[in-house]
């Protein structure tokens, strides 16, 4: 499990608003961290081990970036398997949370076309494989392409030095889209963005964010348009601070009673409906991630 942040819109201070995301987040994966931002015709980026804490970034004034808080699943924790990563000619950057599971194959053909790799990831990958894409075809084209051919449960962000835009596409793992005033963002858990904006779209599952001045969603694999549909959420940001507890986990079981409470008072009909369905099922089966 891995924290991703994303922001692209009318503001310059692109690296302070994803590291500040990524603190929220950090709770998804300390092992490293790293943010990636678009400047001029080039890609910047800033790597590191361990746990984010009170760190600042150095990174330069920019309108786009995307940033990355590791749980290490292949490969060591180093400054090289931290992300974004990039592709030979340091034009693509990758944001990754979940495992491709052929990527041995894929890099072995890789590899055979001149691709050099210098981390331990699954998630490279996914940059060299767009990069080599990118040969024949546009942008949007050569992310759907990649994403195609990977097994397993994915989500990617991926930042382009020659695209004035940003792409999140995902399968079986979460990511979710925020909309401000003449600015996006991309987490893998809304209570990233809960500080900028509570109109969100959680993306679904085969479905590709292309996301610049405006978003166009895309169904895979042939990348048919679907309609973006937001929603208001109403979760206050306080509710995603630890407030008077040392960990969230500590906050989450005294907040249990409550939650349930909540859950049963703004969804009447629903509750009623899972009541039924728990009272003739014949076993409960818990299922959560998290401290969950």
């Amino acid at each position: 499990m891995c924290g991703i942040f994303a922001y692209i819109g009318n503001k310059n201070n692109a690296a302070e608003t994803i590291l500040e995301g990524l603190k929220k987040l950090e709770y998804r994966g300390y092992d490293s961290w790293g943010i990636a931002i678009k400047k001029g015709g080039r890609i910047d980026i800033d790597k590191h081990i361990g746990k984010i804490g009170d760190a600042k970034t150095n990174l330069t004034p920019s309108n786009m970036g995307i940033g990355h808080t590791r749980w290490a699943t292949h490969g060591g924790v180093t400054v090289q398997n931290a992300h974004p990563h990039l592709d030979c000619k340091k034009q693509i950057a990758v944001l990754h949370n979940g495992i491709i599971e052929n990527f041995a194959e894929l890099k072995k053909e890789l590899i055979s076309k001149g691709h050099r790799f210098i981390s331990e990831t699954d998630t490279e990958v996914a940059s060299h494989l767009i990069e080599e894409n990118l040969k024949n075809v546009g942008f949007t084209t050569a992310v759907r392409e990649a994403f195609d051919k990977f097994s397993g449960m994915n989500a990617l962000v991926i930042m382009n030095a020659s695209s004035s835009e940003i792409i999140a596409v995902k399968n079986g793992s979460p990511l979710v889209v925020g909309l401000g005033k003449n600015e996006y963002f991309v987490a893998s858990d809304a209570a990233g963005i809960l500080k900028h904006t509570k109109r969100v779209l959680f993306l679904e599952d085969n479905h590709m964010a292309v996301i610049g001045k405006n978003i166009k969603i895309l169904k895979l694999p042939k990348g048919n348009p679907v309609k973006p549909q937001f929603t208001m959420i109403s979760w206050k940001f306080a509710e995603t601070e630890k407030g008077k507890f040392k960990h969230f986990f500590i906050k989450e079981i005294h907040e249990e009673s409550k939650v349930i409470e909540n859950i049963a008072l703004n969804n009447v009909s629903n509750i009623r409906k899972l009541a039924n369905l728990i009272d003739q099922a014949f076993g409960t089966f818990l299922i959560a991630c998290g401290s969950a």
